[in-house]
């Protein structure tokens, strides 16, 4: 749950959305911006079989069983990882992440980190100037190591 929208997977890989839907983190176009009061299908992810959703603040994430990940919502940090800071109202594809058998994604208040294959994590994080992806790498031996 996102601080003032829901997100619902059901279990044939269909997204549901509601709540507050202002910064476009509902992800149904421009002309559904206000609050959505009952769950309402996602119907531009129809035909992709999601597995995995996440909600921050006001934005939304999904991930498909081909690996893909989408991203809708407010991005003025950069939290919906298509490479810019325009807010999306629609589901966006993260072409940042095609080919990378990304395996869970997380959302908190305005970061979003993914985790790809076993042991790898990309992490947007909020700084004082900018967003900045960090990349970090699971040792054999268990500690964290900042390859930049």
């Amino acid at each position: 749950m996102g601080a003032k929208h829901s997100l619902f997977l059901t279990n044939k890989g269909r997204l549901y959305v509601c709540g507050y839907g202002s910064q476009g983190q509902l992800g149904l176009g421009k002309s559904f911006t206000s609050n959505i009061y009952e769950p309402t299908l996602v119907k531009s992810l129809i035909g992709k079989t999601i597995i995995m959703i996440a909600a921050g603040s006001n934005h939304s994430l999904a991930l498909t069983s081909r690996y893909d990940v989408y991203s809708c919502g407010h991005n003025a940090k950069g939290q919906l990882g298509i490479g810019e800071s325009k807010s999306c109202t629609i589901w966006t594809h993260v072409s940042g992440l095609a080919h990378k058998k990304v395996a869970k994604i997380y959302a908190g208040g305005e970061h979003s980190w993914a985790v790809i294959g076993t042991f790898f994590v990309i992490i947007k994080m909020k700084t004082n100037q900018s967003c900045k992806t960090i990349d970090l790498h699971l040792q054999s031996n268990l500690t964290l190591t900042n390859q930049r």
